[in-house]
């Protein structure tokens, strides 16, 4: 991506665009690293772990049909596993077809990965906590409100008592930055993205 654009504050914040924003701040990080992103077009349809020897390799492959979270993030000094959601907008993620539907793919794609604990790819990984989220763009940075309403229905609908809320704001400029929302019990051992 020409970042001369994002730099001129030129563009619209969609949905790749915010992810790509936190991706980065992940790939920043270390102590985060992603198993898995689904951009909207490409082959990378599969989660990927890394063995004792640090050799990265296959923990489970999506099939055409099957639904996918946006992206699946590990924390291993924190024994965490992020699933979430994207969307442009946190309107987007307060639809109840939507939050039905991600929240299916979430509680399924868990007990897949929690039954991974023989790959050597992902081994005692299986045994992590796995924490829900949701990720969306926002212009105004004041959607504090909102998130705590759109996250008791995704915590209805999870069965868990948390969920992480990742809003990428656009400030006048254009310059995009992450910030961390909670909602419910924080896990408080995880680590900043960044």
């Amino acid at each position: 991506m020409d970042m001369s654009i994002l730099n001129q504050g030129s563009y619209v914040l969609s949905e790749e665009v915010a992810r790509w924003r936190f991706e980065v701040s992940v790939r920043n990080s270390s102590a985060w690293w992603i198993a898995f992103s689904n951009p909207t077009a490409g082959p990378w349809k599969r989660v990927e772990g890394y063995d004792e020897h640090h050799r990265r390799g296959e923990v489970h492959r999506f099939t055409r049909e099957d639904r996918r979270p946006d992206l699946i993030l590990v924390c291993d000094p924190a024994s965490a596993v992020v699933i979430v959601e994207a969307k442009g907008k946190l309107s987007q993620l307060s639809r109840q077809p939507q939050i039905r539907r991600s929240a299916d793919v979430i509680q399924a794609l868990a007990s897949v990965l929690q039954g991974k604990g023989r790959n050597p790819y992902w081994g005692s990984r299986a045994n992590y906590a796995i924490v829900p989220g949701i990720l969306w763009g926002t212009v105004t940075g004041s959607a504090d409100e909102k998130f705590a309403q759109v996250a008791s229905e995704w915590v209805g609908h999870l069965g868990t008592d948390a969920l992480l809320g990742i809003a990428v704001v656009q400030d006048p400029a254009g310059d995009l930055r992450c910030v961390i929302r909670w909602h419910g019990t924080r896990i408080p051992e995880l680590p900043a993205f960044e």
